[in-house]
């Protein structure tokens, strides 16, 4: 079938196991995909339904976010097609792909406990930007959470080849570890939700838990004013590697007038067991040039005096290794708070 949209038009006869599109809206537009006949409607987005009632899933190993509808025009808001994709994968166990192209997300991509690369390589329009680019209005840009409404509970993530940078829009404050409400962008959050941290009397329970087992690489963050990476309650066995920073942090500070406050990388809250290896960050280039050479570049723990008031731990991480990091013009190179390191 040309698209999805003939498939559930048909009735298809009891003898064939599968049916396969040429498209998800059109042929060739990039959504085409190998369904199976199953028994009963699954609890994902990556199916179909025919004209005679019959269910179809989606069975490509490598699926990708074009296969739920996705554009990756640049324009068209791809939030809610890459999380079905995302839970699809969730959902099955399969590895996912993200193809080349700008997709536009108005709110979070939640990306938790799976396993996605992008295109890899760069855009030919800037060297700092891979060629699979997720542009983003939301805060953040991409969590390790598994959605919206759930903390994390499970480890093995696995991020690989894509940017994901700012779109240029406003986005809503988000509360961090130890500031209530803060108005700049965060670029990806690692660890528990950040729509679950504990605000309660008396502090967070450190039995808790957050999210683990991340392994990063090849992945840009560009133009994230507040943060380009938050950890809070980074657990288990977490390598992040060989990984660019653009313009991360500059405004935030800028307008703050703290370096302090924005940056590179943030690990606030109880993150343990992790490696941070072959880092390039660079503070330059901005529009406003008061906010080059702003920020911070890794910032690592809380000052008790930070965190009273929101009821949050200040204990400090530990067994955290960085090596081999480059931070260019950031007014704050490191700035070390707390850590059992």
């Amino acid at each position: 079938f040309a698209s999805i949209f003939d498939a559930e038009a048909a009735s298809i006869p009891a003898t064939p196991s599968t049916v396969v599109t040429f498209g998800y809206e059109t042929a060739g537009d990039g959504g085409g995909g190998e369904y199976r006949r199953i028994g009963s409607n699954p609890s994902h987005q990556a199916k179909l339904q025919t004209a005679d009632g019959q269910w179809w899933e989606l069975s490509d190993q490598e699926p990708t976010p074009l296969q739920l509808g996705a554009k990756f025009d640049g324009s068209t808001d791809d939030t809610i097609a890459i999380n079905n994709w995302v839970l699809f994968l969730r959902i099955k166990g399969r590895a996912g792909r993200l193809p080349a192209g700008s997709a536009y997300c108005s709110g979070t991509v939640y990306m938790g406990g799976v396993r996605v690369r992008g295109a890899g390589g760069v855009n030919n329009t800037e060297a700092a930007v891979s060629k699979t680019l997720i542009l983003s209005d939301a805060n953040p840009m991409l969590s390790m959470g598994p959605r919206a409404d759930q903390p994390d509970t499970f480890h093995l993530t696995h991020w690989e080849d894509f940017t994901v940078a700012s779109a240029g829009g406003p986005v809503s404050p988000i509360a961090l570890w130890d500031t209530a409400s803060y108005p700049y962008q965060i670029g990806i959050w690692v660890g528990r939700n950040h729509n679950f941290m504990q605000t309660v009397a008396g502090g967070e329970q450190a039995t808790i838990g957050g999210a683990g087992g991340l392994t990063m690489r090849r992945v840009c963050v560009q133009d994230a004013s507040g943060w380009g990476l938050y950890g809070y309650k980074l657990w288990g066995k977490s390598l992040i590697d060989d990984c660019f920073f653009r313009r991360c942090g500059g405004k935030g500070a800028f307008e703050m007038n703290d370096d302090r406050k924005a940056g590179v990388m943030n690990f606030a809250g109880v993150s343990v067991d992790f490696a941070v290896s072959n880092i390039h960050a660079f503070s330059g280039g901005y529009a406003n040039s008061g906010m080059n050479h702003r920020g911070t570049g890794i910032r690592i723990g809380a000052y008790k005096s930070d965190t009273d008031a929101l009821g949050r731990l200040w204990e400090p991480g530990g067994n955290q290794k960085f090596e081999s990091i480059f931070t260019e013009g950031y007014n704050v190179p490191y700035d070390i708070r707390a850590t059992s390191s």
